[in-house]
């Protein structure tokens, strides 16, 4: 369904604004403003500052006071102070931090531009002004602070500014060059004042507000990569997680934020892969959890069941394919995320199963055709006794054959696996743990597809995959319909646990044992497998002997204690009466 036109959404916004303005308490107001703070509306921020203009000077604080509470409401300590001295719309709130509890990140935005050292519990003054063109901004923001020429900056006590102007240009590139000429010039009075932040919200009509952030501790140089995103939503976008990188903006389009990341310690791979790749992070804020089902571009399906909102990873994928343009092999591993900073009330099922038809849909393209390593879905999950939890639905295909959907919550600061495959890659990890530049078994991944064929312990994969084919539609289904034991070399007459790997050993002494060790510990080029497969035919499995050489290891080439796997694997399956398969490459 379209939306509403914006000078029809004009009239809806004014009409709440002067319903609002009847009401004298402030908790009044707010309950008044629900439908403009919650509203998921790229138009909304645009439309409140167009009524900033309004000739009627109550509605005009009316529409500061909301656009405030649109988007600062988490961490306003005290009621909303307005005023029109001088003839400068103006807000101030404060609020009061803690760096274990600050909401939102603030703590960790303040540290992070403050040029002084602060206290773990600062004072967060924030002045939210509206001036209706760039040319009143630069004659009268001066009136803004009266005492600055005396102005010192108070221990404990932290301020940021948020600039609030109407341009009439729509180029990115003008409205950058307007905002760091303002801060250029300004400069010397923003130190004076002690300003740790100061954000420039550039407004077009009918368009997405653009952003530009400039902080203390870098000189009042642009944050380039937070470019059109609000400062607080900044550690959404996992750059802590890049530190392995060297991180440029892309492409900047609201919500929507292109990454190029070059690896710090380059090293080109003998195709002349430098191990550069893209980050995508699509930020979705008043999000309600009817639109994990229907959004502006859902329709429905024949049995009339709603189908999944698809228009924020549809933005991800177009976002993606333009960034990388003619060469999309210049750019592989990507990773691309979808985030939701706002709580959500739904549950952890409900999120994996939108995960699940994203990627039901949306699959192929991504991991073949777009080089996506990972996609990943993280939010604040609110439960029926008001508790909140850090969610993340992790994506993957790492051998190409088969989605794996791993789950987390953030607990204690670490990562904590809570379904999905099993052995997850950040199970146990901080929740700063940085992105990896090669993954686990990447470099074998490459060197089987390099020859064309498969690393040997996806196998596994493909066969759990087909078992699930031949049970697909069944309503008596087992759990499970795979499992394996892995047959390693062992020296003869010593106990399993005392494992050798080493050569130099006649091949009379080695005996074959199983284990449940992780995939991919094999030293040598040849490993195998005893299968179990669940059929319809035969439930309770019928067992197979699989044995492959590994391309990763010698390229696959036989040696000695190869060959004895090869034989004494061979053996079993003679021994056990059950077929045996060998995959060579």
């Amino acid at each position: 369904m379209r939306e509403p036109s914006f000078e029809h959404r004009k009239m809806e916004v004014q009409a709440v604004l002067k319903t609002a303005d009847e009401y004298k308490d402030y908790s009044d107001r707010v309950r008044i403003y629900t439908p403009l703070i919650s509203r998921p509306s790229r138009l909304e921020n645009p439309l409140l500052m167009d009524c900033m203009t309004h000739r009627n000077p109550e509605i005009r604080k009316r529409a500061m006071e909301a656009y405030v509470l649109r988007n600062h409401a988490d961490y306003i300590k005290d009621d909303v102070h307005l005023s029109t001295d001088l003839g400068i719309l103006t807000a101030r709130f404060s609020a009061r931090l803690d760096a274990k509890t600050a909401p939102g990140g603030l703590y960790a935005d303040i540290v992070r531009s403050a040029k002084r050292k602060l206290s773990n519990t600062p004072n967060v003054l924030t002045t939210v002004a509206f001036f209706s063109d760039p040319e009143i901004l630069k004659r009268s923001f001066k009136y803004l602070y009266p005492n600055a020429e005396t102005a010192k900056p108070q221990d404990g006590k932290v301020n940021t500014l948020y600039l609030l102007f109407k341009s009439n240009t729509k180029d990115d590139n003008l409205a950058s060059a307007m905002a760091r000429e303002f801060v250029q010039t300004s400069q010397k009075l923003l130190v004076k004042l002690g300003l740790a932040r100061v954000t420039l919200v550039v407004g077009y009509r009918a368009s997405s507000e653009r952003l530009f952030t400039f902080r203390a501790r870098d000189g009042f140089k642009e944050d380039t990569l937070i470019r059109h995103l609000r400062p607080l939503l900044a550690e959404h976008i996992d750059l802590r997680r890049m530190e392995c990188f060297s991180v440029r903006l892309a492409h900047s389009d609201g919500s929507t934020k292109v990454l190029e990341a070059i690896p710090k310690n380059r090293a080109v791979g003998r195709d002349g892969y430098d191990g550069r790749r893209l980050f995508v992070r699509r930020l979705v804020q008043h999000l309600s959890p009817s639109d994990l089902k229907m959004g502006q571009n859902s329709n429905e399906t024949a049995e009339g069941d709603p189908a999944i909102s698809e228009s924020p990873v549809l933005r991800i994928i177009s976002a993606l394919e333009i960034a990388m343009g003619d060469e999309p092999n210049k750019y592989r591993n990507n990773n691309v995320g979808l985030l939701i900073p706002a709580p959500l009330k739904a549950d952890r099922a409900g999120i994996v199963e939108f995960v699940r038809q994203i990627m039901l849909r949306h699959a192929q393209r991504m991991f073949s055709h777009l080089n996506i390593q990972a996609f990943e879905l993280s939010c604040t999950l609110v439960g029926a006794d008001q508790q909140t939890e850090k969610f993340l639905v992790v994506a993957t295909n790492p051998s190409g054959f088969f989605v794996e959907l791993t789950h987390y919550i953030q607990a204690d600061g670490k990562f904590k696996q809570v379904g999905g495959t099993s052995g997850g890659a950040l199970d146990g990890k901080p929740s700063n743990h940085p992105y990896q530049i090669v993954t686990e078994f990447q470099r074998q991944r490459e060197a089987a597809k390099r020859v064309g064929t498969v690393y040997v312990y996806d196998f596994l994969i493909l066969f759990e995959v087909a078992m699930r084919k031949v049970w697909a539609g069944r309503a008596d289904e087992p759990k499970e319909v795979f499992r394996f034991k892995e047959l390693i070399l062992a020296p003869a007459k010593t106990p399993p646990k005392h494992i050798v790997t080493g050569s130099g050993v006649s091949a009379e002494k080695w005996t074959l044992v199983e284990t449940k060790r992780p995939i991919g510990q094999n030293k040598i080029a040849m490993v195998a497998f005893q299968l179990t497969l669940m059929t319809p035919e035969y439930p309770q499995g019928r067992d197979v002997i699989l044995i492959a050489n590994d391309i990763a290891i010698q390229a696959g080439s036989f040696g000695v204690l190869e060959d004895v796997l090869f034989n004494l694997a061979s053996q079993r399956s003679r021994t056990l009466g059950i077929p045996r398969f060998y995959f060579s490459v």
